[in-house]
């Protein structure tokens, strides 16, 4: 079996026609990265600076063969963020070369990830909170 990648994942949950095989999808194929995801999209106290995808060079490499991936870029969201100290400029320039070095479905997903909004009516906060109950607690276990 191989590891779908993340849109590879979402577009099979697009396909979903209830809330129950959504989840059974989702469990499917979790993974800290698709975690990080649904905390960054759906944690209020997330909330990145730059609010549209830039202008970049595609990767012209096909699905699963660019520089990177989505499952090792998340990790690295966190300069995207307003609470991230970091100038404009240089948080701009990090998100181009994200995306440069991801495939151009991974970029546009990135886009919906700095947008809030991944564009699935039924992927919500509360459908990924009931397979993942911590997912968005604080480091004291308080909801957020």
């Amino acid at each position: 079996m191989s590891i779908k990648l993340i849109p590879e994942i979402l577009d099979e949950v697009r396909g979903c026609k209830t809330s129950d095989e959504v989840r059974t999808v989702l469990l499917a194929n979790q993974s800290p990265a698709i975690k990080l995801m649904f905390q960054y999209v759906y944690r209020p106290d997330s909330s990145f600076t730059i609010k549209e995808l830039l202008e970049f060079t595609p990767d012209p490499g096909p699905l699963g063969l660019s520089p990177s991936s989505l499952y090792y870029e998340l990790g690295r969201f966190y300069v995207l963020q307003d609470a991230k100290v970091l100038g404009l400029k240089k948080k701009q320039e990090i998100l181009v070369r994200i995306c440069q070095s991801i495939h151009p479905s991974e970029a546009a997903l990135v886009g919906q990830i700095i947008k809030k909004d991944l564009e699935i009516p039924l992927l919500t906060r509360e459908l990924v909170e009931s397979l993942w109950p911590n997912l968005f607690c604080d480091s004291k276990g308080h909801r957020i």
